[in-house]
């Protein structure tokens, strides 16, 4: 993916089939203007195409960063995911937020083509079937989160495994005021402050046993390394988070 982008080859053409639903696919964002240059090249341009080989520096950049290890690439296993869908919220906060479980999440925030839980997920990096790249850079607003999520009621799923920044992730969180699962390691870090309040909805306490999670095929080889000397390995706290009817 990289190599074509940095240096389209001869045999990757701009005119063959799906070229443009893989460029499409780099970034949600993108996308009108990947349009508007094919429209451009397909009716006032010729662009003459150049080949390069793989021992050229540019290429060579291209195909480092498409192999780059993802660290947030963990999954929590079907059951607990299904479990935190399915649990009930006190019986105060049913009606404030117009449900009686926590929800059906519409977008995995941290997630990969291979270990996403919603259909509408954020990559680390461009990847085919992702909305996006970098969950950073979005608005994790209600209003965000319904226009990635196709105008569906907008509930986020942020799985903050043994490698991420809870505090950074917890953050943003605030900030965009961001209707959430997420679940975190059960650390007694300052960012368990910024968990206490209204938007606190309800909280379950996951444990940890040996299928609760697993690393994905991106986590980096000295990372699974660990994990599978033993390491890495921490009980799980999850948040049903909402500020729906808070000033």
């Amino acid at each position: 993916m990289a190599t074509t982008a940095a240096a389209p080859t001869r045999q990757h053409s701009m005119r063959q089939p799906g070229c443009l639903q893989i460029l499409g696919s780099l970034s949600a964002h993108s996308w009108p203007d990947v349009q508007e240059a094919f429209r451009t090249w397909e009716h006032d341009v010729q662009p003459d195409w150049m080949w390069l080989p793989r021992e050229n520096p540019e290429v060579q950049l291209a195909d480092a960063l498409s192999k780059e290890g993802d660290p947030h690439d963990w999954q929590l296993s079907q059951a607990a995911f299904q479990q935190l869908c399915s649990q009930l919220l006190p019986a105060g906060e049913r009606c404030a937020l117009g449900t009686a479980a926590w929800g059906q999440p519409t977008v995995d925030l941290f997630a990969s083509a291979a270990s996403h839980q919603a259909d509408v997920f954020v990559s680390r990096y461009p990847s085919p079937g992702a909305a996006a790249a970098d969950a950073f850079s979005l608005s994790w607003t209600a209003d965000g989160l319904a226009a990635l999520g196709g105008g569906r009621k907008p509930l986020a799923f942020i799985f903050a495994g043994p490698a991420c920044d809870p505090g950074r992730i917890i953050a943003k969180i605030c900030q965009d005021r961001c209707p959430c699962i997420l679940v975190v390691p059960r650390w007694h870090k300052y960012w368990r402050g910024q968990l206490v309040g209204p938007h606190r909805r309800d909280s379950l306490d996951l444990g940890f046993h040996d299928q609760l999670y697993q690393p994905g095929a991106l986590v980096p080889s000295d990372m699974l390394a660990r994990w599978q000397e033993g390491a890495m390995r921490y009980p799980l706290i999850a948040f049903r988070l909402d500020w729906t009817d808070l000033p």
